[in-house]
C-alpha cells in the first residue's frame, strides 16, 4: 500500500464555489496537508499556480473567465511554466463521455465526480502519486515527476501509462453531446426518461438561512428560529431547517445544470417528503431523475417533463424528495 506524507505536498484548489473550496481544504488538512492554496476562478488559479508552484492541482471543470479544461491546456503548454506536467485532478458534477476522453487525452490526470467524498479524494491523490499518466501521447517515455514526488525516498515512484478511468464515470451518469440553450438549460428533447443527473453544486445550510426564510415568509415557528426552545423542549435538541427552504434549495440547485432559460413554468409538485431532519451546518447535494415527458397538446413548441428530485446531506442521508412537473421549451426549429 502506498503511504503519502501529505505534509510534503503543496495543493492548489480552484473552484468558484466557496463552499466546495472549504470542503476540499478541510479534507486535505484532515489528510495531513499543510500547504493548501485557493483560487476562485481559472484566471486567479493560473496566477496562483505560477506563484505557489503546487504539486497537485484540484480544479473544477465549470468556472468563470476560463474553465478547468482551458486552465489545464494553458498549464500543459511546454515552456509556459516551471512544471507543465503537474498532476491535475478535475472535479465535475456531470460529464459527457466524449468530453471525458478529450480531457484525458489533453492531460487530465484524474477525475472526481461531485458530490465528493473523503475516500474518493484520497484515492485520486494516491493514484496521481503512485501511477502517473503519460501526458504527451506522442512521447515514448513518461514525463518527469513533480517536485515532491521525488522526495519520498523509501519508495521509487514509477511513471506508467494508465488506461481510461473505467470506474470513475458509470454509464448512467453520462449524457450525450447536445446543444444547450445559450444560458445553459436543456430543451424538452434533451431529457431522457430514466436518466439521473448528479448536480454539481453543493450547499451548506446556515442559521441565517433559517432566520431569513422563516421571517420573510412570516413563519414564527420556534422549531426553526428559537435555539433555546429547540434545546429544551424538542426531541431534536437544535433548530430544524425550515422544510420549505429545503424544498426550494433542492429544486434550485438543479437549475443551472438542467433548466436555466428553458423553463416556461412550474406546473406543480407532488409526493413531497422530508424523511430525515436537516440541521444548520449540514451540507446537501442533489440528484434529479427524469420520470416522464410528453408534448403539450395546447401549445406547440413546448412539453411537460416530470422530475424526481432528491436531496442528501453530507453522510448520504436522504433529507428531501419530491416529484415536479415543469413546462419546458422545445428546441427552436
Amino acid at each position: 500500500m502506498v503511504r503519502i506524507d501529505f505534509n510534503r505536498l503543496r495543493f492548489l484548489v480552484i473552484d468558484d464555489n466557496t463552499h466546495m473550496r472549504r470542503i476540499l481544504r478541510t479534507l486535505l488538512h484532515g489528510f495531513g496537508a499543510r500547504e493548501v492554496y485557493e483560487a476562485e476562478d481559472g484566471a486567479a488559479g493560473l496566477e496562483a499556480f505560477t506563484h505557489y508552484l503546487p504539486d497537485i492541482v484540484i480544479a473544477d471543470w465549470a468556472m468563470p473567465i476560463f474553465d478547468g479544461l482551458e486552465f489545464m491546456q494553458m498549464i500543459r503548454q511546454p515552456g509556459a511554466n516551471a512544471n507543465p506536467y503537474v498532476a491535475i485532478i478535475m472535479l465535475t458534477g456531470h460529464s459527457e463521455k466524449k468530453r471525458v476522453m478529450a480531457a484525458r487525452d489533453a492531460g487530465v490526470t484524474e477525475f472526481l465526480c461531485k458530490p465528493i467524498s473523503a475516500k474518493g479524494l484520497y484515492q485520486r491523490i494516491i493514484n496521481v502519486v503512485a501511477n502517473q499518466r503519460v501526458i504527451d501521447a506522442d512521447a515514448n517515455v513518461p514525463r518527469p515527476a513533480c517536485r515532491a514526488w521525488g522526495n519520498y525516498g523509501k519508495r521509487t515512484v514509477k511513471a506508467v501509462p494508465k488506461p481510461l478511468f473505467a470506474n470513475d464515470f458509470p454509464e448512467e451518469s453520462m449524457v450525450e453531446t447536445i446543444q444547450r440553450h445559450k444560458r445553459g438549460g436543456l430543451y424538452f428533447e434533451d431529457f431522457e426518461v430514466g436518466k439521473t443527473y448528479e448536480h454539481r453544486y453543493t450547499r451548506t445550510v446556515t442559521q441565517m438561512d433559517n432566520m431569513l426564510f422563516s421571517n420573510m415568509t412570516l413563519n414564527p415557528q420556534p422549531l426553526h428560529i428559537d435555539r433555546h426552545f429547540c434545546e429544551t423542549e424538542t426531541d431534536w435538541g437544535q433548530p430544524l431547517m425550515n422544510s420549505l427552504f429545503t424544498l426550494g434549495l433542492m429544486i434550485g440547485i438543479q437549475v443551472s445544470d438542467m433548466t436555466v432559460g428553458t423553463t416556461i413554468a412550474n406546473l406543480g409538485m407532488t409526493d413531497v417528503k422530508f424523511p430525515n431532519p436537516l440541521f444548520e451546518g449540514d451540507t446537501i447535494h442533489c440528484t434529479t431523475k427524469v420520470i416522464s415527458k410528453r408534448e403539450s397538446k395546447s401549445r406547440p413548441g413546448a412539453g411537460i417533463v416530470e422530475f424526481h428530485h432528491k436531496a442528501f446531506k453530507q453522510d448520504g442521508t436522504l433529507v428531501a424528495e419530491c416529484h415536479r412537473q415543469a413546462f419546458m421549451l422545445m428546441r427552436p426549429k
